[in-house]
């Protein structure tokens, strides 16, 4: 690529971020509002702890409590950073997630070189990533998207170069980009994983490849771990492992985490337990087809991949989808196929539209072999029409998920609203120091700054046993609750010890009430 195009894809991409960013104004679900809430927390000067409780696998005693013992730290501490440069606030906190999505373009671009060294075809890759489809609106918000659409290709091509040295200080860099990227998402740890099992094919050095990948990996996870073991005792996070017994997603919310067991597992039946799996491949396949692969790019995607598939990088690219597609089915099957899998597969994207060109370019050469096509008119129609059929999909997609019909009022930010309009509420009252038990704990703390702990997964007595312990006052209940609470929801004066005093509605018009504790 020449010095112009490159420009034209870095204004390209900083134009794409920041309009797409201008109607991404909250963090728009649970996990972008914890990072962005810890972050604030952090910046603040509180220290690493959370002034909620959205699950109970850690056997959280009170509020606050030790953060990041689920979700990994590294995307808080970007917004942290950000944080205590630009202010507090979502727009100081989004600001890194933006910088990195307005980069994807021209980094895209050196990817697709790197992998088959065509610079027209570089140039178009570029143009590809300035379009990403379903990610647009989830890379500009506090989430790890983008990061790991970074740290995913780095670390491919560290260890290709690693691998053709075998030196202990070569190895160091994927240990460190692995270990960056453990302390981003928890299947981090696949990177290092893969990382070894590819130290075993160099003809020499062995051990010392292993120690320089161990050694660099060591070097990011060791200081988090002290700082762990300082909150918790421990030196990782505790009780997550629990759900590899889970039988539904809405344990992730259980209480007791007790009941979480491998005997109740084994109980549910060997059959329940693999169509589970099953279905959760399926869905991550799916994912893999129809969200990487932007619906219709994946045929083209293939071909390209196929081209490459003696190469190290599409060995590796090959071999960290299989284990991320093993472990978000068959080993965490509820968290990978409910975003799991959408989140890690990040880690491949920008391979995947250096590959889209290349192979559109064979299927082209092939046409021309077999069909007698005119290559500059097939070129001038098809290269084109995949961008522009691109940057439809993605309006279309970002239109429909982060703006609705609402031109001034994104629907991204809709949970937002219904949360600041019971943020305001309470301090109508006075009420300015209460535990509030909620759907999305994160994202109330940061509308009202109130103490808040998630709704259980039960009934009434499954609450009730939550706001006992936590010394919960209110509880905010909307159209998303657990199934024990239908008859709750659907009669909310059916009660003996909650008493409604308000409701209010959200956007689609579906209560959400107010209800005051009343235990001694």
């Amino acid at each position: 690529m020449n010095r112009k195009q490159k420009l034209l894809l870095l204004l390209l991409g900083v134009f794409i971020a920041w309009v797409s960013a201008w109607w991404i104004r909250a963090p728009g679900y649970m996990d972008a509002d914890y990072y962005f809430a810890t972050a604030k927390y952090i910046a603040s000067g509180a220290g690493f702890s959370e002034p909620f409780v959205w699950n109970f696998l850690d056997h959280p005693a009170e509020i606050p409590h030790a953060a990041f013992q689920y979700w990994m730290p590294m995307t808080s501490f970007l917004a942290t950073l950000s944080q205590m440069i630009f202010g507090l606030g979502f727009r100081a906190a989004q600001l890194p997630f933006i910088a990195l999505t307005a980069l994807l373009p021209l980094f895209s671009a050196w990817i697709a070189y790197k992998l088959h060294g065509d610079a027209q075809l570089a140039w178009q890759s570029g143009l590809l990533a300035s379009v990403p489809g379903f990610y647009l609106p989830f890379f500009v918000t506090t989430d790890a998207f983008s990061i790991y659409a970074f740290l995913g290709p780095f670390w491919f091509f560290s260890v290709i170069l690693a691998y053709n040295k075998g030196q202990f200080f070569r190895w160091l860099l994927p240990g460190i980009l692995a270990g960056i990227a453990h302390l981003t998402r928890a299947d981090g740890l696949l990177f290092l994983l893969l990382g070894i099992f590819m130290v075993k094919y160099i003809p020499s050095g062995k051990l010392r490849a292993i120690g320089g990948m161990i050694s660099g990996y060591l070097l990011i996870m060791v200081p988090w771990w002290i700082v762990n073991w300082n909150m918790t005792g421990t030196l990782m996070a505790t009780g997550t492992g629990r759900l590899l017994w889970a039988t539904t997603y809405d344990e992730l919310f259980a209480y007791p985490p007790e009941k979480i067991t491998f005997q109740r597992w084994i109980q549910s039946g060997l059959g329940t337990i693999l169509l589970v799996r099953l279905q959760a491949l399926w869905a991550n396949l799916k994912n893999l087809l129809f969200v990487n692969g932007v619906i219709f790019l994946s045929p083209i995607i293939f071909i390209g991949a196929w081209n490459q598939r003696r190469t190290m990088l599409m060995r590796l690219v090959f071999m960290y989808l299989i284990l991320l597609l093993v472990l978000m089915s068959f080993v965490f099957p509820f968290a990978g196929s409910r975003g799991g899998f959408f989140h890690s597969s990040t880690a491949v994207m920008p391979i995947l539209w250096a590959l889209a060109p290349f192979g559109l370019k064979i299927a082209i050469d092939k046409g021309v072999e077999i069909r007698n096509w005119q290559r500059e008119q097939a070129t001038g129609i098809f290269v084109p029409a995949t961008f522009m059929l691109a940057a439809v999909v993605t309006l279309v997609l970002f239109w429909n998920r982060a703006i609705g019909g609402d031109y001034f009022n994104p629907g991204w930010s809709s949970e937002e609203r219904i949360y600041q309009e019971a943020a305001k509420w309470f301090e109508e009252r006075g009420v300015d120091q209460a535990v509030v038990a909620v759907n999305n704990p994160p994202g109330f703390y940061t509308q009202s700054e109130l103490q808040a702990v998630v709704i259980p997964d039960g009934d009434e007595d499954t609450l009730r046993q939550v706001v006992d312990q936590f010394e919960v006052e209110w509880i905010l209940l909307d159209n998303n609750y657990p199934a024990g609470l239908k008859e709750l929801y659907e009669d909310p004066q059916s009660s003996n010890w909650l008493e409604l005093v308000d409701t209010l509605e959200n956007t689609q018009g579906m209560k959400i009430f107010i209800f005051k504790v009343n235990v001694e």
